[in-house]
């Protein structure tokens, strides 16, 4: 719906398994978010 972001990631020099860049990712969009408004 409206007002909702979705975000997906894809590292294909992994062959598509996480790694740890995935995860700082992840932690700085959770970081960042709150400050845009995000629940």
């Amino acid at each position: 719906g409206y007002n909702t972001v979705s975000l997906a990631v894809n590292t294909h020099g992994a062959g598509g398994a996480l790694t740890a860049l995935d995860f700082e990712l992840a932690g700085r969009v959770e970081k960042l978010a709150p400050a845009h408004g995000a629940e």
